[in-house]
């Protein structure tokens, strides 16, 4: 009776274990997307380039745009 009782005991705190690990890891895993381009105050959010627009994804010493791959 005893061994088992450690038995469920050690599994008990193992699963503890991880699911606190989890909890852990949850919040930086689920703010880990992807991240919003700086704000550009010489920049416009938007470019039309050749009929495709470009969106604004950073800056810096130039202002940086990805467009879509054309049909």
């Amino acid at each position: 009776m005893r061994q088992s009782t450690r038995r469920v005991s050690v599994v008990l705190a193992a699963f503890a274990f991880v699911v606190g690990l989890v909890a852990l890891l949850a919040p930086g895993v689920a703010l880990a997307g992807k991240p919003k381009p700086p704000s550009c105050p010489n920049c416009p959010a938007t470019i039309n380039v050749g009929g495709l627009t470009c969106t604004l994804s950073s800056c810096g010493f130039d202002c940086v745009y990805t467009c879509p791959f054309p049909h």
